[in-house]
């Protein structure tokens, strides 16, 4: 019995004797367990797993990509104002922003996910007021399908004294309320990026959801001038933000 998984065959192995093939393909850099079914099934088959033509090696994968004058997240505008606008709105909450991502255990519509983060962000809104009564939350989602078909939200959530309530509590208090996991952590600059990457013109499903309040907020012009083109109207632009 051949397979495409074992080397070549000793031809000059004396009859009656079996040779010793090694297996001397690369090994996977995952694990199995986060292999696709399918993959799975290929790979018991024999079938194996190759780069593509014209595939880089991973050492230009690691490689940083350069971003145009002006950019300091994305290559393109549309992402790169979203995620400059989340990061003035970080630095102006320093210490009082948390950045969470909110899995479900199994499957949910769209619709149904929504209502269950709106419910959630609700009660800790409640949560807050009782330490801040003049103050209310702000809030930013977006969402995220994980390949076993459940919703994984990613959250910037901010207000003035919100580091006062436990970031471990409200991590309990989802699996309460929506089923799932939570992981819940001060956030960073570097959640601004993370926050928009599946934030695509194309795909409007992608987008930012906003809740709270946010008439105190005026970001500066200045975010909406990434590269010094004018992107009203261009492709791949987003308007500036009033």
């Amino acid at each position: 019995m051949t397979s495409p998984f074992l080397g070549k065959k000793n031809n000059s192995t004396p009859q009656g004797c079996q040779a010793l093939i090694l297996d001397k393909r690369k090994p996977l850099k995952i694990t199995w367990q986060s292999l696709p079914p399918i993959i799975q099934e290929a790979l018991k088959l024999g079938c194996t797993i190759t780069d593509p033509p014209g595939a880089k090696p991973d050492a230009d994968l690691t490689r940083k990509i350069k971003l145009p004058m002006g950019h300091r997240f994305y290559q393109d505008c549309y992402r790169e104002q979203a995620a400059r606008l989340i990061s003035w709105m970080i630095s102006k909450y320093p210490g009082d922003t948390w950045f969470m991502t909110c899995t479900f255990k199994d499957y949910r519509v769209l619709n149904t996910a929504e209502r269950w983060i709106s419910r959630y962000l609700s009660r800790l809104n409640e949560a807050y007021k009782s330490k801040n009564p003049a103050g209310l939350l702000k809030s930013i989602y977006s969402v995220e399908w994980q390949q076993r078909d459940v919703i994984h939200f990613h959250l910037i959530i901010l207000g003035k004294g919100l580091g006062d309530l436990s970031r471990k509590r409200w991590e309990r208090r989802w699996s309460m309320v929506g089923g799932g996991f939570a992981a819940c952590y001060e956030a960073v600059d570097k959640a601004a990026e993370y926050l928009v990457k599946h934030q695509i013109k194309e795909n409007p499903g992608g987008g930012l959801h906003l809740g709270g309040a946010w008439r105190d907020i005026t970001p500066p012009k200045s975010l909406s001038r990434c590269c010094g083109i004018a992107l009203k109207g261009s492709s791949g632009g987003a308007n500036s933000p009033s």
